[in-house]
Formats: C-alpha cells, sequence, structure tokens
C-alpha cells in the first residue's frame, strides 16, 4: 500500500514526530514499513512536511511619564522595562507571534521659582510673560527639558509694596508757604528715606514744611532699594457745596470733600445749588466764598465762625 500524509506545521512546534522519527525541516520523508498492511505486504508512507515560520517583533518605545499609561496589545504599562507577549496564531502563517515591547520612561520636569520684587519693578517678566500682581503662576513648557518631555515650571510671585500714609496741612491761603506734609511708612525693610520730589532729593525724615502750591511727587525707599511714589496736591482746603444730599451745612453729603468743614476749609458755594442752609448748631470755615447765583443763609440764631485771612479765593 502507499499513503502520503500532508502536514503544516508551526516551527515552534518542531521536533514533528512521524513513526518514531523527528523531523525539524521541511521536505518530502518516504518510508517503507514491511508487512504492515492489511495484507502482511509491505507499506510504503510519504510525508511532506511544511514547516511554517513564526514571527518575533520588537517594539522600542521612549516615552515621557506625563503621557502614562503606555497602551500596547491592549495592556497599560507604566514603567521602563521589557515586556514580552505571545499571540496565538497572529502571523500570516497562522503561527504564534512573539512581540517585545522595550519600554523606556522619561521624566517630565518640574520646577519651582520664588521671587520677590519691589512694586516699583513690576511688571515681572517670567517665560515670556509680563506679571503685575503678587501670586501663583503654573504653566507647561512643551517637550523643553533634556528628556524633550514636558516642562512644569511655577513661579511663586511676592511683591512688597510700601505702604504710605500722608498727613497734608494746607495752606492758610493761595500764596503761602506754610503747608506741610508728614509722610509715615511701613511694610519696608530698614531704614526709610523721603523724597517730595520723585527721588530728586532724599532726606532721613518724613516731614517736610514750608510747602508752596503745586503738585509733588512723594517717593518713600527703603533699605532694598524699593520705592512707593504718591502724588499728592498742595493747596488750600477747599470744600464746594453740592447740596446733594439736601440743604443742611453738616451733612458730609452735600460736600465736594464728602466731610463738614472745619476752621482751615475754605468754602464755596457755587451757582445752581441748593441753598446752604446753616440752623440749629454754629458752623466754621477758613473763609467762605459766595458766587454769583449761590446762596447761603443762617436761621435760628446760628453763626458762622470765619478763621482765614484770605481776601479772596479763586473761583475753581
Amino acid at each position: 500500500s502507499f499513503s502520503v500524509t500532508d502536514i503544516s506545521i508551526c516551527n515552534n512546534l518542531l521536533p514533528y514526530n512521524w513513526n518514531g522519527v523527528d523531523y525539524t525541516t521541511s521536505g518530502s520523508y518516504t518510508i517503507v514499513l514491511p508487512a504492515a498492511n492489511v495484507n502482511d505486504c509491505d507499506s510504503t508512507a510519504t510525508l511532506n512536511l511544511t514547516i511554517k515560520d513564526t514571527s518575533f517583533s520588537v517594539t522600542n518605545i521612549s516615552i515621557c511619564n506625563n503621557l502614562l499609561p503606555y497602551n500596547w496589545n491592549g495592556v497599560d504599562y507604566t514603567t521602563s522595562g521589557s515586556y514580552t507577549i505571545v499571540l496565538p496564531a497572529a502571523n500570516v502563517n497562522d503561527c504564534d507571534s512573539t512581540a517585545t515591547l522595550n519600554l523606556t520612561v522619561k521624566d517630565s520636569s518640574f520646577s519651582i521659582t520664588n521671587i520677590t520684587i519691589c512694586n516699583n519693578e513690576l511688571p515681572y517678566n517670567w517665560n515670556g510673560t509680563d506679571y503685575t500682581q503678587p501670586g501663583t503662576y503654573t504653566i507647561v513648557l512643551t517637550g523643553i527639558n533634556e528628556n524633550s518631555c514636558d516642562s512644569t515650571v511655577t513661579l511663586n510671585l511676592a511683591v512688597t509694596k510700601i505702604n504710605v500714609e500722608i498727613i497734608k496741612t494746607y495752606l492758610s491761603c493761595i500764596g503761602e508757604s506754610n503747608g506741610a506734609f508728614n509722610i509715615a511708612a511701613t511694610n519696608g525693610s530698614g531704614i526709610y528715606e523721603y523724597s517730595i520730589n520723585g527721588g530728586t532729593n532724599y532726606q532721613p525724615t518724613g516731614l517736610f514744611e514750608n510747602i508752596v502750591q503745586g503738585t509733588y511727587t512723594i517717593r518713600v525707599r527703603d533699605s532694598n532699594g524699593c520705592y512707593q511714589d504718591t502724588t499728592v496736591e498742595m493747596g488750600i482746603d477747599k470744600a464746594i457745596w453740592t447740596g446733594a444730599s439736601n440743604s443742611d451745612w453738616h451733612t458730609a453729603a452735600n460736600w465736594s470733600t464728602f466731610s463738614v468743614p472745619t476752621a482751615v476749609t475754605h468754602v464755596i458755594i457755587p451757582a445752581g445749588t441748593p441753598d446752604c442752609i446753616i440752623s440749629i448748631e454754629n458752623a466754621e470755615a477758613a473763609s467762605v466764598q459766595v458766587l454769583n447765583g449761590g446762596n447761603i443763609k443762617l436761621e435760628n440764631v446760628v453763626e458762622i465762625m470765619i478763621s482765614g485771612q484770605c481776601a479772596i479765593l479763586p473761583s475753581n
């Protein structure tokens, strides 16, 4: 008898045993089996053996850790390493495919910058952006670190601002030189210096006397060079009557300064406003100027005490 056996086998299943013999390569193999058939005659058997290749693949991946997990063949990976899986009958020969992943996880970077600057040094430019207020700011710089990964950077910005309090003594009259500034500072460092001309000249104390009418740039500077500027007008203490609330002299809301005039206040009563009425209690002022069309009334035997020496006040 004669028989032919056709076998296709994947190489990972070798050797193939046929009639007690191991075969490891493709080919046609014939053997004679003496007196092996039903008639006790020889049997000639042929094996046509085809060996199919399995496949092997290696994938090398470098990834930044902010992009984890890395999914490969349906599995998430989060750490560097070499990972191998066998995919049964997955290649073109219907044989197993052995796949290896060499995964390298690269570090992204994080940094914190702490900066303290003076208020007069604002804006502070950081990574191309100007910042004008204290605070914490975070940005992500894409692919810039040594691993070509993202760099997350944080800026903690502190701003030193000197607090300035100015007590102003007004001029008694326009043209006089009896004004004064009394300046106090806090929240800076060390010893303060004081200037009323924008830092051209400084003095160690905050009291400036014999001030004339004008506009002054008051600058206070601390030991670190931080400074704070404040623009202040020197003139007379002038309050303009508005009558915005009612007709009562003693109501603060009726005055442009939102305060009731005192003995050093020069009062102007303009036209087109409600009558200004002083009743029940006395009033005081450094001077009172009633413009054409304005009106002031005293009722119930009250007085207005005029303490100033100015004969005429400007109407503006």
